[in-house]
């Protein structure tokens, strides 16, 4: 919700402005987006037809009542049909009174009618929506976006400006049993509360080694001092878990 409404809304005019910008400088053939940049496909919108892909991270701008997806946390590990269906329809609603009204206050602003439901639209009303996770994790489904395919994971995950060394990350993994990766994601991460600390915790009482992936924040003040649990900024998943 924080970075909806301190990060996406502040943001949108500015991304509606700067993509006009380059629409119009580099005439390209299709627009590649993430979902959260809203003012993307405002932009096409705005400055003409041109085709556009999103590219959805995350099954949960997807779910469908065939989904296991755990969008409440009162529904369980396994909710049902109806379960998911209603958390569905909650999330919906909720998005829906706090982002639809700014948004399309926004819209009005750029001459664009209102729409409802923008932040799931944006994840399923382009040109060619695109999930970017394994289907084995979460295959296609009925009621999925139309013109949608599952493909995969992307495979890019270096960050040379913060990432651990890969002859530091091999000399952690080779010194004892592969450690438990405790991570939050780019977004979570920078709202990580205790999460480290309890990490840090879990590990010891389990006698197992970790590996936390902490973001630009502070590494917890307890770890360890056997070198049992390392701590890092960033760390390339291709390199981790082989």
């Amino acid at each position: 919700l924080n970075l909806l409404r301190h990060f996406l809304l502040p943001n949108t005019p500015e991304d509606v402005r700067r993509t006009r910008e380059l629409l119009r400088e580099w005439r390209p053939d299709v627009l590649v987006y993430h979902p959260i940049v809203i003012g993307v496909p405002w932009a096409c919108e705005l400055d003409g037809a041109v085709p556009t892909v999103s590219i959805t991270p995350s099954p949960i701008l997807w779910a469908t009542p065939g989904d296991s997806l755990v969008l409440l946390p009162t529904q369980g590990d396994s909710p049902g049909p109806v379960a998911v269906w209603f958390g569905r329809f909650i999330s919906q609603w909720f998005l829906r009174f706090f982002f639809d009204r700014a948004l399309n206050r926004l819209r009005r602003q750029l001459g664009l009618a209102d729409q409802r439901d923008q932040l799931w639209g944006s994840a399923r009303n382009a040109t060619l929506n695109l999930g970017v996770w394994s289907p084995l994790l979460r295959a296609p489904l009925p009621g999925d976006p139309e013109n949608s395919a599952v493909v995969g994971f992307t495979w890019h995950d270096r960050d040379r400006a913060q990432e651990a060394p890969d002859s530091e990350l091999d000399a952690f993994f080779a010194a004892g049993a592969a450690p438990i990766v405790f991570a939050l994601g780019s977004t979570g991460v920078h709202a990580a509360g205790q999460f480290f600390e309890c990490a840090v915790e879990a590990t010891v009482a389990l006698g197992q080694r970790a590996l936390l992936v902490v973001g630009r924040g502070e590494p917890p003040p307890n770890l360890p001092q056997d070198g049992s649990v390392k701590a890092v900024a960033y760390a390339p998943f291709s390199s981790v878990f082989r």
